[in-house]
């Protein structure tokens, strides 16, 4: 029995992307495969994309004239590039593309601290979209106390006007501002 077409596709994608790693990145170069995506697997996907233009260019003028030949790339080749990317946004997806970070996500942006309670600049929180504010001094380390210990006091949002915790905002001119508030 013979392998299946699509599994050769498969095996031809995989030597084209082994022959253009080296143009691309080159061992005499300093350029790694995640320099090219500086947005990440968005930066991927704007190739794809202007791949597909391309093909759906190619198609239109194949379809409108008998005799066009594309000068570059065919359907078939670009096809073969849009597998490769494919696979390149799975491996960013997994953070496995040379050069990219580890301390950023999918899409390069720094990762965020996983516990802000370390952040020692933050005093302010968002439950359900409301901001709170946080009393760091009577917070613990420990993950199931840090909620149950906000300051639930409406938050001064200027011009006498303050939040409640439900979203709603009131308009008190008698409430005194927070300290160095005017």
């Amino acid at each position: 029995m013979s392998k299946k077409e699509s599994i050769k596709v498969l095996e031809e994608c995989a030597e084209l992307q082994l022959k253009k790693s080296n143009d691309y990145q080159n061992p005499n170069s300093n350029i790694v495969q995640a320099d090219y995506y500086p947005r990440g697997v968005a930066t991927i996907l704007d190739t794809v994309y202007g791949k597909i233009l391309r093909m759906y260019s190619v198609l239109e003028a194949m379809e409108h004239d008998k005799d066009y030949n594309p000068n570059f790339e065919s359907l078939e080749d670009s096809a073969k590039d849009l597998i490769n990317y494919s696979s390149f946004i799975v491996a960013y997806i997994r953070g496995e593309v040379e050069g990219q970070s580890n301390d950023r996500d999918f899409l390069n942006r720094k990762k965020a601290e996983v516990n802000m309670w370390d952040e020692p600049q933050k005093t302010e929180v968002s439950v359900s979209g409301v901001p709170y504010k946080v009393d760091r001094s009577v917070l613990s380390n420990s993950i199931n106390t840090p909620y149950q210990k906000l300051n639930t006091e409406p938050t001064y949002i200027g011009d006498n006007h303050w939040l409640r915790s439900d979203g709603t905002t009131f308009e008190n001119s008698s409430r005194p501002k927070p300290k160095g508030m005017k």
